[in-house]
C-alpha cells in the first residue's frame, strides 16, 4: 500500500477543522472525521489500484448528535444538581462534599466515554464499509460490547499479573 499526496495539506486540513470545532460547539466532529478519512483513503494505492471512499457525514451525524446531546445534558444536569447536593451536605463536612463531587465527575466521565465509544464504533464501521479497492469492500464486526469486553479483559490481565501481561493484550477478532 502506498500513499500519494501531501502530508502538509492533510495537516492543514486537520488543523483547519480543529479550529472550526469551538465555533460549531463540536457539531463538526463527523464532518472532520469523514473529510479526513476521504482525503487519506482516496490517496492510498494498492499497486496501481486506487482506494475508493463513498462515506457520508449523514450516515454518522445522527449518532454524534445523540451522543453530544446526552453528554451535554449529563454535564448540565451535574451542574444543576451540584448546588442542591452541596446544600444537603452542608452539615456533613467538606470531605463528604468533595467525595460526592469526585464521584459525580467519575460517573460523568464513564457516561461520556461510553457515548463516545458508541459514536466511534459507528463511525469506524461506516468508514470501513465505505472503503473499497479494485471492487473489494472492507468491513468489521466490531461492536461496543465487544470492545468493552476486550478493555475489561485487558484491564484484568494487567491487574492480575501486576503488569506482566501488558505485552499480551487481547485484540478483537
Amino acid at each position: 500500500v502506498a500513499m500519494v499526496g501531501s502530508g502538509l495539506v492533510y495537516a492543514l486540513r486537520w488543523h483547519g477543522c480543529a479550529l472550526l470545532m469551538p465555533f460549531t460547539l463540536y457539531e463538526a466532529v463527523p464532518l472532520r472525521r469523514i473529510d479526513l478519512a476521504r482525503y487519506r483513503i482516496t490517496r492510498m494505492r494498492f499497486g496501481t489500484a486506487p482506494f475508493e471512499f463513498s462515506g457520508s457525514v449523514r450516515a454518522i451525524f445522527g449518532t454524534w448528535l445523540i451522543a453530544w446531546i446526552l453528554m451535554a445534558g449529563a454535564g448540565l444536569g451535574a451542574l444543576a444538581v451540584g448546588p442542591s447536593i452541596a446544600g444537603a451536605l452542608e452539615g456533613a463536612g467538606l470531605a463528604d462534599a468533595i467525595g460526592l463531587g469526585v464521584l459525580s465527575l467519575v460517573l460523568l466521565e464513564i457516561v461520556a466515554g461510553i457515548l463516545l465509544l458508541v459514536y466511534s464504533v459507528v463511525a469506524y464501521r461506516h468508514t470501513l464499509a465505505s472503503t473499497s479497492v479494485a471492487g473489494i469492500r472492507f468491513g468489521t464486526e466490531a461492536s461496543v460490547l465487544g470492545i468493552i469486553r476486550m478493555l475489561l479483559l485487558n484491564f484484568l490481565l494487567v491487574t492480575a499479573t501486576f503488569g506482566l501481561a501488558g505485552h499480551e493484550m487481547v485484540t478483537w477478532p
